[in-house]
């Protein structure tokens, strides 16, 4: 398997869902409704989650609600690829978005995660046409981004840089101050 299998598995399980790919996702209830036992509960170990699976039908995930909600939401959408796309998948403890490609099951549910949580035609069409046409994204189409998608500051400039909407210098001048700048323009942190 590689990285464009993984990116057609986010697709067409939006698409099973019912999902379109420019809307975000109430993830509580899409637990729910694909019947995921889970349990949110904070911790004080570095593990943003963790995911077993009995049989085809026995799903159960932990979130570790001592992270961001942002983190948190990624981190559901990953065990959602351990638990519904990995092969011979029994359980996994995990630390989220580092898309360390030593492990390619780890790598592949942070891909996964990305392309599922926040998916390119969505955040385009989020994207004001003059910054497309400029190359640069605000920092408040940035905050908009991140309240709409309910995602991580970090996990949305990942998905900027590899779509090439943002620069390395941006990413770095945006990855400061997130509390900071979220409140400044009016968002709950």
């Amino acid at each position: 398997m590689n990285q464009l299998v993984v990116e057609k598995q986010a697709a067409q399980f939006r698409a099973e869902l019912g999902l379109s790919n420019t809307e975000s996702i109430s993830l509580r209830s899409l637990l729910l409704k694909l019947e995921v036992l889970t349990v949110f509960k904070p911790l004080d170990m570095d593990v943003s989650g963790i995911a077993i699976k009995s049989g085809e039908n026995n799903r159960f995930m932990l979130v570790n609600t001592a992270r961001t909600l942002g983190h948190q939401h990624f981190t559901i959408c990953h065990e959602l690829y351990h638990l519904f796309f990995q092969a011979n998948f029994n359980y996994q403890v995990c630390q989220v978005g580092k898309f360390d490609k030593k492990s390619k099951e780890e790598f592949f549910a942070d891909l996964f995660a990305a392309k599922f949580l926040v998916p390119e035609e969505g955040i385009v069409s989020l994207i004001p046409n003059h910054e497309l046409d400029q190359g640069l994204v605000s920092l408040g189409t940035i905050l908009k981004l991140e309240q709409y998608f309910s995602c991580s500051r970090k996990a949305l400039l990942n998905r900027l840089l590899e779509l090439k909407l943002m620069r390395k210098k941006e990413e770095v001048a945006y990855s400061t101050q997130v509390q900071a700048h979220a409140l400044h323009y009016g968002y709950s942190t």
